[in-house]
């Protein structure tokens, strides 16, 4: 079912005529529930698909339900139970009746709590291997930090990534380790002590302890777009270690770039350029990988992401 999830995103860019929120109607992501192999959530221009019956028939729910509009697609995950994770630009969305109803996860906490992300911009989550659900904010103008919560989204815990000026662009949890958790960021240009211009940079920071303590990532050889935008996509069902990173916009004019490090993020070697923008990656636990882009076709790999 996770191939079936690259040809749905791959399907759903095909032309259209019709008009959807601005855009075209089309997929732009396929998300699974943790141990069942017969539901589908299918991430739209136009709000969520929800299947039970292995694509045979969906249920759609609209933006407004979820609490979002326009042309933002919103990050999902869904934990074991069935909860539904959406991410908005005013917060993390939660749905614990299978999406007929949402709220905005520690609404109900003081303005001045440290966990409290309602009213944050929420850019990043993922859900671990035992439950814990992480989440990273990309404020403008705020400072921004990589949350946990061992409460299925209750409440949320800050680990220790505060920043003024970096914007958490993605987290990421290996399905082997829960204590071992993958961010990257993007720190704005800015001016200098000296008056002099700052330029924008890239951060990868990895934690062994849930986020307890975090470790830089050297990006030694990493190639960069004009803005550059790093994103870990894949983290192998085998080994920690083994992390699948995007370095967007970064083989011109319109392609990117995929690395891949073998020893937790520590080093990095690229594995595939593509011509047109990468949409979507997937890990199954026979060590495949695939890749979809927008209009460039797909890309598979059978060793664990070391060739394409």
């Amino acid at each position: 079912m996770r191939a079936l999830a690259v040809a749905v995103v791959l399907v759903g860019w095909l032309p259209v005529t019709a008009l959807a929120n601005g855009r075209p109607p089309s997929t732009n992501g396929v998300h699974f529930r943790p141990g069942d192999r017969h539901s589908l959530y299918v991430a739209t221009t136009f709000g969520l698909l929800i299947s039970h019956d292995d694509g045979c028939s969906f249920r759609w729910i609209c933006e407004d339900n979820i609490g979002y509009a326009g042309t933002f697609d919103p990050k999902y995950r869904i934990a074991a139970d069935g909860t539904l994770f959406a991410t908005t630009f005013n917060g993390l969305r939660v749905s614990r009746d299978g999406g007929c109803s949402f709220t905005t996860a520690t609404a109900d906490r003081p303005a001045d709590d440290p966990g409290r992300i309602a009213d944050r911009w929420i850019d990043a989550i993922d859900i671990g291997p035992t439950g814990e659900v992480w989440v990273a904010t990309a404020d403008n103008g705020k400072p921004n930090n990589v949350y946990r919560s061992t409460d299925n989204g209750l409440t949320f815990e800050p680990r220790g990534m505060l920043s003024p000026a970096i914007w958490w662009k993605s987290v990421l949890v290996a399905p082997t380790h829960a204590a071992r958790v993958y961010a990257t960021g993007y720190q704005v240009a800015g001016a200098m002590a000296d008056g002099g211009q700052m330029p924008p940079t890239t951060h990868v920071q990895i934690t062994d302890d849930g986020g307890e303590h975090w470790t830089p990532s050297p990006l030694a050889g990493v190639q960069y777009g004009s803005t550059p935008l790093v994103y870990v996509v894949g983290v192998d069902h085998a080994s920690p270690d083994i992390v699948v990173m995007m370095s967007a916009g970064a083989n011109p004019p319109s392609g990117d770039r995929l690395y891949r490090s073998t020893d937790g993020g520590m080093t990095w070697a690229e594995v595939l350029a593509t011509t047109a923008s990468i949409l979507d990656v997937s890990l199954s636990d026979a060590g495949g990988v695939l890749v979809a882009t927008l209009g460039g076709g797909a890309f598979q790999s059978t060793d664990h992401g070391a060739s394409f």
